[in-house]
């Protein structure tokens, strides 16, 4: 086993672990019932999987950065998670309403706005991660350097919807957009 971790480096690590994590919540989660887990062990499971859903990229982007890697790889492996988890919500629609629709499931707002607060978390994870940077390492760099980035995503989807609703009292993303182009695509 210990050669197996060896074998993994340091800066995916942390991102691994989130990700077995969720895996293992998921199973205790979906399938405890057949086990005879009680209700509280998996609602339990339920809410430590959300937190890993919501919070897992945050973690696993300051474990990446502690193992000393640069800001961008940081933020592909955090994006593991996510990226993950959206694949098997796709692949659960797929198996209900068919390839098309499964996959136009993907992209429908929630998922925007979901990867929005993933960069949003990530940022906050990051501009802490750079004050103890600035403290410990007494570099004179910026503090801010990057830190706005994480942002912009959000603010973008959020933009966009509200530009929609002001415009044409229509959202774009969430709703009646996403159930309008399903009606235009699949009936």
């Amino acid at each position: 086993m210990n050669s197996l971790i060896s074998r993994i480096p340091c800066a995916w690590r942390t991102s691994l672990g989130v990700l077995l994590f969720g895996l293992m919540l998921s199973v205790i989660y979906d399938l405890g019932w057949r086990y005879g887990l009680s209700i509280e062990a998996r609602n339990i499971a339920g809410i430590l999987l959300f937190s890993c859903i919501m919070l897992g990229a945050a973690v696993a982007y300051a474990g990446a950065r502690l193992s000393g890697a640069k800001t961008m790889l940081s933020v592909k492996i955090a994006l593991l998670v996510p990226i993950v988890w959206h694949i098997k919500e796709i692949c659960m629609a797929s198996k209900l309403f068919g390839i098309g629709p499964g996959l136009y499931s993907g992209i429908q707002g929630y998922y925007w706005a979901y990867y929005g607060l993933i960069l949003v978390s990530m940022g906050i994870i990051h501009l802490g991660l750079e004050l103890y940077f600035k403290v410990t390492l007494k570099d004179n760099r910026s503090v801010w350097r990057g830190s706005g980035y994480f942002f912009l995503p959000l603010f973008l989807v959020l933009g966009i919807e509200a530009f929609g609703w002001f415009l044409f009292r229509f959202d774009l993303f969430l709703f009646h957009g996403y159930l309008t182009g399903y009606r235009a695509l699949f009936m």
